[in-house]
């Protein structure tokens, strides 16, 4: 006795590989609009930190300069942070608007796909019009 397997292979139509084309652009936009608003978070985290080091630095600066050992302390430690909040604030300003780019970039993307999408289903409707015509004129 034979076994026979039947293999159905699922034809994609070119509205369905258009359609999930569409999907995977959104999503890369989705990914980028998280990626910048990420990026834009770290930059705000880092403009407070940035603003509470130089505050304890002015806070900390007179009993510093007169010698409290506390105070010169906080400054040092007050300077590392500004240094390091300054670092990061440089290297996020660089990394922005790269990645709006990308995002601009990803969003053409997804609008081409969705207007083939368009361009295709108004091609079948002009195809169906055109049938339903040549069936009412006949």
């Amino acid at each position: 006795m034979t076994i026979f397997t039947q293999r159905t292979i699922k034809e994609i139509s070119p509205l369905q590989e258009l359609e999930k084309l569409v999907a995977e652009k959104e999503s890369v936009v989705a990914d980028w609009k998280r990626s910048v608003a990420a990026i834009e978070t770290e930059l705000n985290t880092a403009n407070a930190a940035l603003a509470r080091a130089r505050g304890h630095r002015e806070t900390h600066a007179l009993k510093a300069s007169l010698g409290d050992a506390t105070a010169t302390a906080a400054v040092k430690h007050a300077r590392s942070e500004q240094h390091n909040a300054e670092e990061t604030i440089g290297d996020l300003s660089i990394a922005l608007p790269e990645a709006r780019a990308h995002l601009a970039e990803a969003e053409k993307a997804a609008a081409s796909a969705r207007h083939a999408v368009a361009k295709v289903l108004a091609e079948q409707k002009c195809e169906s019009a055109s049938k339903w015509q040549a069936r009412l004129t006949r």
